[in-house]
């Protein structure tokens, strides 16, 4: 990742879409965009393989749309947060075909993770530190974001979609299990 990040600024630069002071910044940008990709299409795959194709494509979108604005727990560097992301989505979506034969169970995790979120987004971190300012509109940004994801939900039920409902209801509970760790990290720093 880092040889194609360096590659694609190399390029950049003799291309003269960037300036020689932005290479660093530049490379950074284009490694964080890489892996996010590549990660982002792992858990895809992981997904679909456990939960169907579009389930799983719910399930991932849904939870980087919401975590980007919510904050929630941060491994320790790339690797655990890619492994610990594997284990967390082939769990929840290991509860998709269960949860169909009880559906005021999901509708309750549901609800309760939507409660969480209104409550406590955005979790603070203490290797991405946001300011007030930044909190206040990260908070707004994730009510936004849940009030889509709930319309989201509701489409998808209307049409029958069963699975995909499922799992965008497990992924909003992630995310705020997710929040209710680095909460818990947080006190105990």
């Amino acid at each position: 990742m880092r040889f194609l990040s360096i590659k694609i600024t190399d390029c950049f630069l003799r291309h003269r879409w960037i300036d020689l002071d932005d290479v660093e910044v530049c490379c950074y940008a284009v490694y964080r965009r890489l892996s996010r990709l590549l990660v982002g299409a792992l858990l895809v795959l992981l997904g679909s393989i456990e939960a169907g194709v579009l389930p799983g494509i719910c399930f991932t979108v849904t939870f980087l749309f919401m975590r980007e604005v919510t904050g929630g727990y941060h491994a320790t560097n790339e690797m655990q947060c890619v492994i610990l992301s594997c284990i967390v989505e082939f769990v929840l979506l290991s509860l998709v075909d269960p949860l169909l034969d009880l559906p005021p169970c999901q509708w309750l995790i549901m609800a309760g993770g939507c409660i969480c979120i209104i409550l406590i987004a955005p979790v603070n971190d203490e290797n991405i530190h946001l300011t007030n300012t930044e909190m206040h509109i990260n908070a707004q940004r994730s009510w936004l974001r849940l009030a889509i994801i709930v319309g989201a939900i509701v489409a998808f039920d209307y049409l029958g979609a069963a699975h995909t409902v499922v799992a965008i209801q497990l992924s909003v509970f992630g995310v705020a299990a997710s929040m209710l760790a680095a909460t818990l990290k947080n006190m105990s720093i």
